[in-house]
């Protein structure tokens, strides 16, 4: 039976313990109802995306009538906002006559957040450290580092002769967004119009920024003013030809530029970001972790709130978002297989032992003497401490040493089933097949939730904000901007007429309002609510910690809110999903 908290088993015990420690009846009976379940579930990388993926989802994880009414009722002013702006588009497949018409497009739903100053570099720089992709911005190690992935001689040339790339770096005030790589070899589609195929262009950028000491937190009087500001953008032309802009340049040559570097941007955060490790690199733990670890495991227990409707989900998005004619088809900038190869590479890196911390030190950016204001960064860190809190203290209620690890078996049929790189294997990055202490185990489990939670919420609600006004972040460019930036000089009338063009036409606007406001609108719950699914008192005791923590946390990011010159709410707890179920 489904109920509105997700699977229900008829062979569910009240009391968690380990299988070691049950007697031979009940071992014999965890086994044989693994079996049952073994048979429901089949995993397989057999599949056009080469990914490990259900070939069916089970019952006990399909949405709960709950779950699919409250977001049908969320979703209904989505509806009727498409209905009326529909009816009054006077050219679905061509241009608009200026941008502030794309602000006519929200009659029943309310306007994106960045609507209000999306044009202005404050607000550009300030989308790469708290909007919906802020997991790409890099600092700049040394000269060399970015001569290999910047035209330096270009860029010097165009540059104000005040600014100093080498005091720059010295002084580790100078980032780098490199989405190239990314999308590399990655084709360009084309959407079906009545007059014919509207060829669609995926720019791949490399943008430069650096932290200006004054103006990112209006409000603060502390010594941490500053703020993120736009260098340039590097855009790529034919062959190996590159231009370069600046906030210096032309302002609408600017604004084209700024343009092709968020296309980029959203592309791959929707199949990269998104849709490949926030969603496709866990659908092994998912579908494993009800087959190798019984209902009564504790660890079962634990995981099962955040691994709740994520195989559904993501069946879900396979049959209605990435299909052919659907919105990754039909909206993004690439074709559909071009797309999947970024989700699917995506995937195939995500690494279960990189931990949130590691994630921001790989990219040096840790540092807030560097880098004082990095929402993302300073709320993150916040919730992945007590994530690692709880999960330390609920996994020490029930492995008292190392040998209750090792001797737990049916977690080592968990592990070695996710480390499996075979055709049934979980083929996750970096699992280990045998876990052998206690902190090698609370590391792990710790990199799941956080992940599953709040990593997803923080990359997923972005997205009607950040995305649901089209010339923010576009899906995709529909004029050849190569070809425009190539020339040596255009006119200020050409360069509109070019921009108009080269923004999603007036029905493709209103199919990206259509679906980045659809997977933002609706939460299911919240992080740590599920004290009714525990019945252990110490492990209620815990959740009951964990939860008094994210409510302190809440009122620390909410004082922070105030006083920046943006409130970052994506690592607020109250909007953190437990799953990755949207």
């Amino acid at each position: 039976m489904v109920g509105h908290d997700g699977p229900k088993y008829a062979h569910e015990s009240n009391q968690p313990s380990l299988p070691q420690n049950d007697t031979p009846a009940e071992q014999e009976a965890r086994r044989t109802a693994l079996g049952l379940t073994q048979e429901k579930y089949h995993l397989s990388n057999d599949n056009d995306l080469g990914l490990p993926l259900l070939k069916e989802v089970p019952a006990e994880e399909a949405f709960s009538n709950i779950y699919e009414a409250g977001r049908a009722i969320d979703t209904f002013p989505l509806l009727e906002n498409h209905d009326k702006v529909m009816s009054q588009l006077t050219n679905p497949y061509g241009p608009f006559t200026g941008l502030a018409d794309y602000e006519s497009m929200f009659i029943d739903i309310p306007k994106p957040a960045v609507t209000k100053n999306w044009l202005t570099d404050e607000s550009f720089g300030e989308q790469r450290l708290s909007g919906v992709n802020p997991v790409m911005i890099e600092r700049v190690k040394n000269a060399k580092d970015l001569a290999s992935k910047f035209n330096v001689s270009q860029l010097k040339d165009v540059l104000d002769s005040d600014i100093n790339l080498d005091e720059l770096i010295k002084d580790e005030l100078l980032y780098i967004t490199d989405l190239s790589p990314y999308l590399k070899d990655i084709p360009e589609g084309k959407v079906p119009s009545p007059g014919g195929y509207i060829p669609k262009y995926l720019p791949k950028p490399i943008g430069l920024f650096y932290w200006h000491k004054d103006g990112a937190k209006l409000k603060d009087p502390s010594l941490k003013s500053g703020r993120l500001l736009p260098l340039a953008i590097q855009v790529d032309l034919e062959g190996d030809q590159v231009k370069i802009l600046t906030p210096k340049s032309p302002e609408l040559l600017w604004t084209i530029a700024k343009m092709c570097f968020s296309i980029a941007d959203v592309n791959v955060h929707e199949m990269s970001t998104h849709l490949g490790r926030a969603h496709f690199a866990q659908e092994s733990f998912g579908a494993i972790t009800p087959c190798q670890l019984a209902p009564k495991h504790p660890l079962a227990i634990l995981l099962k709130p955040h691994l709740r409707f994520l195989v559904a989900n993501n069946q879900a998005g396979i049959e209605k978002l990435v299909n052919t004619g659907g919105p990754v088809d039909m909206l993004l900038a690439s074709t559909l297989q071009g797309s999947l190869d970024i989700s699917t590479t995506a995937a195939k890196s995500w690494s279960v032992t990189e931990t949130f911390p590691e994630s921001i030190q790989a990219r040096n950016v840790a540092s807030e003497e560097s880098l004082p204001h990095y929402p993302y960064r300073d709320d993150g860190i916040l919730i992945w401490d007590a994530v690692v809190g709880y999960v330390n203290e609920y996994v020490n209620i029930y492995y008292k040493n190392e040998e209750d690890v090792v001797k737990d078996y049916e977690l080592q049929a968990w592990a070695k089933n996710l480390a499996d790189t075979g055709v049934h294997g979980g083929n996750i990055k970096d699992m280990p097949s045998q876990i052998e202490s206690i902190k090698q185990l609370s590391q792990l489990l710790s990199v799941i939730i956080f992940h599953n939670s709040a990593g997803h919420s923080s990359i997923n609600y972005p997205q009607y904000p950040c995305i649901g006004f089209c010339p923010n972040m576009p899906l995709a460019g529909y004029s050849n901007y190569r070809e425009f930036l190539a020339k040596e000089k255009t006119t200020q009338e050409e360069q509109l007429t070019f921009l108009l063009s080269f923004a999603p036409p007036q029905a493709l606007a209103l199919g990206q309002i259509d679906i980045t406001n659809s997977l933002s609108i609706y939460h299911y719950d919240t992080l740590g609510d599920y004290a009714k699914e525990l019945t252990d008192p110490l492990a209620k005791h815990a959740l009951y910690c964990f939860t008094q923590k994210l409510t302190a946390i809440e009122q620390q990011i909410e004082v922070r809110n105030s006083q920046r010159a943006e409130p970052y709410k994506y690592m607020l707890p109250s909007e953190i999903l437990n799953s990755a179920s949207i």
